[in-house]
């Protein structure tokens, strides 16, 4: 197993569930927040495990992961992976983040994984996907 590349991976992810918080919110709203506790690298895969939260005042319907594999050598991006779990979250519930990403882009290098949750349907609105997003 790979250590160097796991911590820099887990780091990362931690960076990228980080959100600035405004004037005196206790937390982040309107959005889902995501709480990484976990993250393995075997060959090409990663294992993600952690929370999520909707945060939004309405029920979130359908969340899109997006995760961005990053050479740290280069700072280029490297690979995208993208997943669409169904799955329906209340406001200010929290569930279980369960995420194995699948790259070759994971093997021999150094990287760092951005991860984004965006929800597909906030109520009855259907939500854009996040930039990035291939159909």
């Amino acid at each position: 197993m790979r250590r160097a590349p796991q911590l820099l991976l887990f780091a990362a992810l931690l960076m990228a569930s980080c959100s600035t918080l405004r004037g005196g919110d206790s937390r982040p709203s309107d959005r889902l927040q995501l709480y990484p506790t976990e993250m393995t690298t075997i060959g090409a895969r990663a294992v993600i495990r952690g929370t999520i939260e909707n945060t939004f005042d309405k029920p979130v319907h359908g969340v899109r992961y997006l995760v961005t594999i990053i050479d740290t050598q280069t700072s280029q991006k490297v690979d995208v992976w993208q997943s669409e779990v169904d799955a329906t979250l209340q406001p200010g519930q929290r569930a279980p983040l369960n995420l194995e990403v699948e790259s070759e882009s994971l093997v021999g290098r150094n990287t760092r994984l951005k991860v984004k949750a965006e929800p597909a349907k906030v109520g009855s609105k259907s939500m854009p996907p996040p930039a990035g997003w291939k159909d």
